[in-house]
């Protein structure tokens, strides 16, 4: 981060990391810099024993900027290496950082690995005016991978220090752990204000990212108006469509700011059906609510019809102005999540009150640092529009406690003493297990030999284990036994919600060996109906360049991966189709079930040996019969070791090297001559049915019908799709509502094996169709109207002969559903013709047209018109017929439009839309005239 001014470095201040966590049993936590620089001896913290730490006392620190979380006003827009902190254990715990400067504070939250995305929108505190020398917006980030591509973008005209904004973007290159900070000088530039909300930050490998504003507020633009408020970020795909927020103790200077996710975003308040934002926020657009947005029970249910981020700046003590303000970056309300949070040292910082966001009727406990436990349930407050949640506020403790619940938690803390405020969430991110190893979470954990590794995973009521991506059927304990080298995660199931996404992925690897070996399937033949002959290939190679691989033993268990219902045996014997052994060779007796060892040892007949640099290729047939299979997916691996101590059976004794097949024919696909690394260790997929999935339409709308698609072959498997779409996994049925616009790929697959996809785009609702009423007119500034049957947040534009209107604008306006257009005499349209008027409704995303053309007909020259019928007498009260031919059709003629003399009409008939007949009928008084007056003839011409 970044400190204009205010940064912590006099005495008695300092920047404190508060190290947190649930487990009993103490563990280690490892600081570093960015660039692996160990900052500190290891750090020893329990649930008894949190750590309270001052950045200053790390190696090599100083206070302030020499903390590694501040930079100097030279390292902004710098990439820097040495800056940020890394921390690793190897069980989970709670990271918080807290300012303490002696009339600023502030706290921030890690998110842990929730944190990691490459998609956010940054947030900060609000200011109604600047400060010289003082206020500054700040967004910093940290690569977590080498070859990182950082751009930022939609910040409007804010100006940041240090860097070229031209082209509206700033791209930067980042390796692991590499960090760069941006500022922005809160001062008289009116979009360094508040412009800065909203700003995107997105990368092409996953980052973390720092958001807020050191030093912000002020509603009346004074120095004495001004707090820190900063937090750590999580991507879109971690924000949502609710939240509920609690009121802080401060009084009208308490400020949220929404930002959009997605074009077209609506926020409604409390239970609303009517959006406070008067037209639809586009991605990156912001909105700022205020402390009357509060319900009576000071807590506020903020709902969106696309995933929105929540930054609420709340105060400690109820004042006017912002000098005890923090900043929250608020998760969304979710059924998923902690259920208990340990909270160090909670008044550190002045008083403190704690929040909390619980399920209706749920228990929650507080145990207070001299453990005595509180019932508070009694005290929850009821959410306006939102029956399933309600909220606490509590004040009164000291010191370290725990807040606790049988269902989900969030848990945020603000404290204030005199100038200083803070804030922050320590829960409500992280929604699904945690996974951990006995050699550290997260951790590439290298087997031995063939021991067993065991994995842990916590949080949920049940869990479901994945190795690299396929699911593992019948592994839904919390603990997991593994043998196999692979990428390992788990999806985590609560009573009463939906699973929750898969875990942080954990490495597990086998420990560096010479000896390679890769199944390839050369060819699947139908041999009839659901019965398949499958050939494979084990390729197999010592890449030691000094020693021969001795004792060499391949395990293939052919029933290993066979789906339920199936059947499998072994058609053709293994044979060698290319090198040989030094020694021993393949095994008459294998069939790849009772007996799973391929090769010969001393136990029959004699080990066999690899030469240094040898390979071999081994070819077999097995059968398939799919018949009563529940999966087209076949999945097998085999195993290759050698052992110092003969015979090998490659199961019961001690293993020298130990590899596990990769697919195809390259046992060490990266050619460094190691093929035990992770990723070369994939197992090899058949997949014998053709299945294919899709829905109705290529399109759906937010307001519609719940799709669901169409499975044309083998049911039974699972749906899924990236982060933003909502779909039930077993039925594949989309929840329109619950998604995010965009377009998605639907994979279809069994336990992530033989998937096949389908796309789908989710849009808003689609605007009303609008009309265009048809005219003809002599006026060149006619009167048009239509209809347009609206909605909050649409709006209306018409456009006529290049010109665009819209409602408001003083010429279009519409009542009920009635549009009317009242072309301008600046703008006259000319010259006479056919003129198509186009109207559109818009929600922000979709637009949607008439579906009509040449609509207006502008003629302003009067049509001629020849009256026939004259008799050569006119008698007394006899009829005659008169014939009234017009040079062009003409509508709204009428008997009342003849101006006659010394007669009467009668029998007016219109012929056709240029012809008309009346009969007049002399009165004696003289001679008989009839006339059509010229502006009578313009007349008729409108429309």
């Amino acid at each position: 981060m970044y400190a204009r001014a205010d940064d912590a470095t006099d005495a008695g201040e300092d920047i404190y990391l508060l190290l947190s966590t649930s487990q009993t049993t103490a563990f280690d936590v490892t600081i570093t810099d960015g660039a692996g620089n160990v900052l500190s001896a290891p750090i020893s913290v329990s649930r008894s024993a949190p750590v309270s730490l001052p950045l200053s006392t790390l190696s090599g620190a100083t206070k302030g900027t020499g903390t590694k979380f501040l930079v100097t006003a030279a390292q902004l827009a710098t990439v820097l290496s040495t800056e940020g902190l890394i921390l690793t254990a190897n069980k989970a715990f709670f990271a918080n950082i807290r300012v303490d400067e002696s009339a600023q504070g502030e706290s921030l939250t890690s998110k842990g690995t929730a944190g990691f995305g490459t998609e956010f929108r940054s947030g900060h505190v609000w200011n109604d005016g600047g400060a010289s020398n003082l206020k500054s917006h700040v967004i910093s980030f940290m690569a977590t991978e080498d070859n990182t591509t950082v751009t930022i973008s939609d910040f409007q005209n804010v100006d940041f220090q240090n860097v070229s904004e031209a082209g509206g973007t700033i791209v930067v290159n980042l390796n692991a752990g590499q960090s760069y900070v941006l500022a922005a000088h809160c001062d008289a530039a009116a979009d360094n204000l508040n412009n800065v909300n909203g700003t995107r930050i997105s990368s092409n490998n996953p980052i973390v990212v720092n958001s807020g504003s050191w030093l912000g507020g002020s509603p009346g633009g004074t120095q004495q108006g001004r707090d820190i408020g900063i937090d750590q970020i999580a991507p879109i795909e971690e924000t949502g469509f609710e939240y509920i927020l609690i009121k802080g103790q401060g009084t009208a200077n308490e400020n949220v700011i929404v930002v959009a996710g997605v074009d077209g975003t609506n926020i409604y308040v409390n239970g609303s059906g009517t959006p406070v934002n008067v037209t639809p926020l586009n991605a990156g657009d912001y909105y700022r609510l205020n402390y009357t947005h509060y319900t009576a029970n000071q807590n506020l249910y903020l709902q969106a019809n696309q995933p929105v981020y929540v930054y609420q700046g709340l105060n400690g003590v109820a004042d006017t102005n912002e000098r005890q303000n923090g900043l929250n970056y608020v998760p969304p309300v979710l059924c998923l999540g902690g259920t208990n949070v340990d909270l160090p040292d909670i008044d550190q910082l002045g008083n403190a009150t704690v929040q909390i966001i619980g399920e209706a009727g749920a228990t929650v406990t507080i145990t207070d640092q001299l453990g005595v436990t509180t019932d508070i349930t009694s005290q929850a407050k009821a959410v306006t529009g939102n029956t399933k949640y309600v909220t606490y506020k509590v004040a009164g403790y000291t010191g370290d406690i725990r807040v606790e619940s049988p269902r989900p938690l969030r848990v945020a803390l603000t404290a204030e003493s005199n100038n200083i405020g803070a804030a922050g969430f320590f829960s409500g991110f992280t929604t699904a297990p945690v996974v951990e190893s006995p050699n550290g979470y997260n951790s590439t954990t290298c087997i031995p030999d063939n021991l067993p590794v065991t994995l842990t995973a916590t949080g949920f009521d049940s869990y479901q284990w994945f190795r690299d991506g396929v699911l593992m059927p019948g592994q839904t304990s919390a603990s997991l036994s593994v043998t196999n080298p692979g990428i390992y995660t788990a999806a985590g199931a609560l009573s009463g919600c939906i699973p929750s996404e898969q875990s942080f992925p954990l490495t597990i690897s086998l420990c560096p060996g010479d000896v390679g070996i890769a199944k390839n399937a050369v060819s699947i033949n139908n041999i009839s109906g659901s019965i398949f002959d499958v050939v494979f290939d084990l390729h197999v190679t010592n890449y030691s360049t000094t020693n021969p691989a001795p004792n060499l033993q391949i395990i293939d268990d052919l029933t290993a991966g066979l789906p339920s219902g199936a059947t499998v045996s072994l058609q053709v014997a293994p044979a060698l189709i290319s090198g040989s052994f030094s020694t021993g060779g393949l095994s008459a007796t294998y069939n790849g079930n009772a007996d799973q060892a391929m090769l010969q040892t001393s136990a029959s007949t004699i080990d066999t040996e690899l030469a240094v640099g040898a390979s071999v290729v081994i070819r077999f047939t097995v059968r398939l019969d799919m018949s009563g299979a529940t999966s087209p997916a076949y999945g097998n691996q085999a195993v290759v070791s050698t052992s110092l101590t003969a015979p090998n059976d490659g199961v019961s004794v001690t293993l020298d090297n130990q590899d596990f097949s990769d697919a195809g024919i390259n046992p060490d696909p990266d050619g460094d001559g190691n093929p035990t690394e992770t990723g070369e260790n994939d197992v090899t997929t058949v997949c014998v049915d053709n299945t294919t999935i899709g829905y109705a339409n290529p399109t759906y709308y937010t307001t519609g019908t719940d799709p669901t698609p169409v499975i044309t072959g083998l049911s039974g498997g699972t749906f899924s799709s990236s982060s933003g779409l909502t779909i039930d996994a077993a039925t594949g049925t989309i929840d329109l509502s619950a998604s995010i616009v965009d377009t998605y790929t639907v994979t279809y697959a069994f336990g992530g094996a033989c998937p096949t996809t389908t796309t789908v785009t989710i849009e808003l609702n689609p605007p009303a169709q609008p009309t265009v009423n048809s005219q003809i007119t002599n006026q060149s500034t006619p009167t048009i109207t239509g209809s347009a049957n609206l909605v909050t947040g649409q709006t209306l534009t018409v456009t006529v002969d290049g010109v665009t209107y819209a409602l408001g604008d003083g010429n279009l306006s519409i009542s009920g559903t009635t549009w009317t257009l009242v072309v301008p005499g600046s703008n006259p349209i000319t010259p006479d013709g056919v003129y198509s008027v186009l109207a559109t409704i818009s929600n922000g995303v979709t637009s949607v047209d008439d579906l009509t053309n040449n609509e207006l007909t502008i003629d302003t020259n009067p049509p001629s018109i020849d009256i026939q019928g004259e008799p050569t007498i006119a008698e007394n009260g006899v009829p005659f017929t008169v014939t009234f031919e017009f040079s062009e059709n003409v509508i709204g003629f009428t008997t009342t439009d003849l101006v006659i003399a010394n007669a009467t009409s009668s029998n007016f008939v219109t012929v056709d839309g240029n012809t008309y007949h009346a009969d007049i009928t002399p009165n004696g008084s003289g001679d008989v005239t009839i006339d059509i007056p010229a502006q009578l003839q313009r007349h008729c011409r409108q429309q």
